[in-house]
Order: C-alpha cells, then sequence, then structure tokens
C-alpha cells in the first residue's frame, strides 16, 4: 500500500472511530439543560450586526432562525389563528428543516378538539412532496389506511406571510416517536411486549402501502409515532397541564434588543418535551406519519431523501431506489427502537467510505461489481482475504484496525449488556429467555441484506416468528 493509500485509509479509519454517536448524543437534543451558547457564539461567519437575528437563549430543539426569511418558516406565535379563525395555535409539537408543526385547537368544535398543523417553508410550494403524497395516498380507501396504522392529512390550506406563500397540513393529534417513548423501559419485558405490537403495525403499514404500489421512501424512527389519549375535551389550561407550559425563547437584534421584523416571530416555542408526559396520554397504538418522499413504484425517481444512516447500499452505490429501500430502513429502524442506536451509528453527514467501512464490517463482503470497483477506496480499507469468521480482512498494521463488534447480533448484545462501569459485558441486563433476542437478531439479518430481492417483505415481517410468538 503507497503513503497516500495508508494515509486515506487511516483517516477512514479514525474518522468512523471518532464519529461514532454514544447512546447519550442520540438523544441530546430532547435536553434544554446544557450550557446556553452566548449571543456571540451564535453568530455566522458573515454577520451582519444590522440585519441579522439571534436568540436570547438555548437554542437547541429549535428551528434555525436564520430560516425566517423570504422562502422561509412562517412567523407565528401563540395565540395566532391559521386558516382565517379555524386554528388557534397553543404549542408546538415539532420542527425541522422543511417546516413547524403545531398543537392547534380546531375552533369549529363546541367541545376542544385538538390537531397539528404542519406549516411548510414558502420555497416548498413549487414542488411539495407532502401535497404529491396526499393525491398518491387516495388510491388507498381511508378505512384501509386507518386500520393499517397510516396518518393521512384530514385538511389542506394555504398561509400567507411576509415571507410567501406556506402549504399547510392538518393532522390528527399524535404523540411522541416510538424510540423516546420506550427509553425508559428499554430490555424489560413489557418493553419487548410492547415492541412486537409496534413491528406488527408497522409491518402491516408497510404492507398496505406496497401492495397498493406505494413506497414511503423516508422510513425512519422519527416517523413512527404513538397516538396520544385523552386531550380532547379538555381545556386550554388543562392540555397544558398535561402536556407542559409552552417554553419561549425571545428573538433578538445584535444589540440584544427587541426586533421590529415582520418577517421573524418575537420569540420561537421549544417543542412538547414528551419525555416528561405522563404515560397516561400516550396510547399504545402507532401511526406512520410523514409521506413526503413517498413515491409510485411504477414511477421511480432518481433519489430519495432518506438520512444517509439508514440508506441501503444500493441506494448509497448504485443511486438505485426501490421497495428495498423501505425494507432495509424497517431493519436500521428495528434495531434503534431495540437498542437505542442505529447499527451502524456514524453522524448522518459520515462520508461514503465510512459508511462502507462499518457496513463491511457488520455484513461482510460487497457483492461484485461493488467490491471490486463501484467502492474506490475499497483496497485502501480491505483485502481480498478472509479471516476466521469469512470476513475480509483489514489493511494496515494490527494495531490501526478498528476492534468493533461486527455481526448485526454483536452489535446488538453490546449495545443492550455493555457494562460502563465494568467495561464488560453483563447479561444479567437481559430478563427474556435468550432464543427471544436470537429471534429478534434473525429478523434483522433477514431485513438488513446486500440484495433487496433476498429482503423479508412487509408482509412476512408481520408473519416472522419473533413478531407472532
Amino acid at each position: 500500500m503507497d503513503s497516500d493509500s495508508k494515509a486515506r485509509r487511516e483517516r477512514i479509519v479514525k474518522d468512523a472511530e471518532t464519529n461514532e454517536i454514544t447512546d447519550d448524543q442520540i438523544h441530546d437534543d430532547t435536553r434544554t439543560d446544557r450550557e446556553t451558547p452566548s449571543v456571540d457564539d451564535q453568530k455566522p461567519v458573515d454577520f451582519d450586526p444590522e440585519s441579522e437575528l439571534l436568540l436570547d437563549m438555548n437554542p437547541s430543539r429549535l428551528e434555525a432562525i436564520y430560516d425566517y426569511n423570504e422562502g422561509g418558516h412562517c412567523p407565528i406565535e401563540l395565540g395566532n389563528t391559521l386558516y382565517g379563525d379555524r386554528y388557534r395555535v397553543i404549542h408546538k409539537l415539532g420542527n425541522g428543516g422543511f417546516g413547524n408543526v403545531w398543537l392547534c385547537r380546531d375552533l369549529r368544535h363546541e367541545t376542544p378538539h385538538y390537531v397539528a398543523v404542519k406549516v411548510l417553508m414558502a420555497e416548498l410550494t413549487d414542488d411539495c412532496g407532502e401535497l404529491k403524497a396526499m393525491e398518491l395516498l387516495k388510491r388507498i380507501p381511508e378505512e384501509e389506511l386507518a386500520n393499517n396504522h397510516i396518518c393521512i392529512a384530514i385538511d389542506f390550506f394555504e398561509q400567507r406571510s411576509p415571507n410567501g406563500n406556506h402549504f399547510c397540513f392538518v393532522y390528527p393529534l399524535l404523540g411522541p416517536p416510538v424510540p423516546l417513548a420506550l427509553e425508559d423501559t428499554r430490555n424489560t419485558a413489557q418493553s419487548i411486549v410492547d415492541l412486537k405490537r409496534v413491528v406488527l403495525e408497522i409491518s402491516q403499514a408497510l404492507a398496505c402501502l406496497h401492495r397498493n404500489g406505494i413506497c414511503h421512501g423516508d422510513l425512519t424512527a422519527k416517523n413512527i409515532l404513538f397516538q396520544l389519549e385523552g386531550i380532547d375535551g379538555l381545556s386550554e389550561a388543562e392540555v397544558f397541564q398535561a402536556l407542559g407550559e409552552p417554553q419561549r425563547n425571545p428573538v433578538i437584534t445584535a444589540t440584544e434588543e427587541k426586533h421590529n421584523r415582520d418577517t421573524a416571530p418575537q420569540y420561537l416555542v421549544y417543542p412538547i418535551d414528551f419525555g416528561k408526559v405522563d404515560k397516561r396520554y400516550i396510547g399504545e397504538h402507532i401511526r406512520l406519519i410523514d409521506f413526503g418522499e413517498a413515491f409510485d413504484i411504477l414511477s421511480l425517481p432518481p433519489d430519495i431523501g432518506l438520512p444517509p444512516m439508514y440508506c441501503p447500499p444500493e441506494l448509497v452505490l448504485d443511486k438505485r431506489v426501490s421497495v428495498g429501500c423501505d425494507l432495509w430502513a424497517l431493519g436500521v429502524t428495528l434495531f434503534e427502537m431495540r437498542a437505542g442506536v442505529r447499527p451502524i451509528n456514524i453522524l448522518d453527514s459520515g462520508e461514503i467510505d465510512e459508511y462502507l467501512y462499518h457496513l463491511v464490517l457488520m455484513l461482510g463482503k460487497l457483492p461484485e461489481p461493488w467490491w471490486s470497483t463501484t467502492w474506490k477506496a475499497r483496497r485502501e480499507c480491505f483485502t481480498d482475504e478472509m479471516d476466521s469468521d469469512n470476513r475480509p480482512e483489514q489493511t494496515g498494521d494490527p494495531e490501526s484496525r478498528t476492534n468493533e463488534s461486527s455481526s448485526i447480533g454483536s452489535r446488538l448484545k453490546g449495545h443492550l449488556f455493555w457494562d460502563w462501569d465494568t467495561l464488560s459485558m453483563d447479561f444479567s441486563k437481559h430478563i427474556t429467555p435468550p432464543e427471544e433476542l436470537e429471534g429478534f437478531v434473525d429478523l434483522l439479518e433477514k431485513l438488513l441484506r446486500y440484495d433487496p430481492a433476498e429482503r423479508l417483505t412487509a408482509r412476512e415481517v408481520s408473519r416472522h416468528p419473533w413478531v407472532t410468538e
């Protein structure tokens, strides 16, 4: 190996190891008690004191303030009404790069009734995947969608703001993502019962989509939510008692004064912290949401917006899109629900070489032509020789090679049973029979396969022995 290749190989291994995320970091975005960055820390490189706005307190768990401009977020404050005077904003459910989701009271109902209103950034009106998905899902009867745990928009309207025209989608009110709700009881007997029910329902949802010629295209843990129960009928004050009072973060100028721009609100609102919500309001059943990347199986898009750590190898290496993307992402999501982390747990911004390096460590040699020609950096990481576990030998000196667990099963057990106090495995943490865990690993191994044709179908997942027994 020449010096350039050796250096590149060492960088890939080092980056892969240093980019590994801990369980705490995965859930770090739910914290509000971390050190608050100073006003100066929030200033971008091209900071202009005359035009930039900043946040007075901790910006974590909030949308970026610089996205409140032409084409960006709709400036909304608590108490505002949307769609005329129909939906009154009382809290925030979530935010992201495409829009914000607000908890609203539907004022057309005499008895208090609450919904989720997703307000997209204005720039997304030209090519709105969510609007296309509404049309796509019309081919499935509403009753069939509901019976298969699929959440669709119940209303649509447009909202004008100084930043442009915003598409707004009204959905039933839902609760937290599954991993967050299961976090407190992970690896207990009850959590296994709950997880089996979730796996059955999400596989039924995917099976419904697939048999109707639709691929979800963005199946991740954050898009599988538990239902919220017992909220309708409560007064707004009682809703705050149940879900928490809205917390505001003032938007200020560089001189730490109140701003006068109509393109931004006077404060941003932190989303509801479902980790602090009484479990009696969290339902048992799930709903699959967010169909902005959904597509017709007979009309495949050139690419989809699946986050890197959920991408199957054929999408990474060949840009090949199919139903197999949903099935691979399902395997990653199930691992994450059980272990609290993903099987390949590098940062979303990780390079392709890092991803493939971890993938080979986990699943073994890539099929051809990926192994010999497609993955250009392969020879800088692995030789063509196989070790005792029939996995490719790593290049470089033995001391420079990673010692991380290889197989899906060993990775899962490492996350479930590792004791940081003793720096050893503690199998007493597991309270279900060994065959239960082996059955779950078997399910994962049949989803996380290189060849999309060899992956279990969604219907087969729902009938897998681990799910049904």
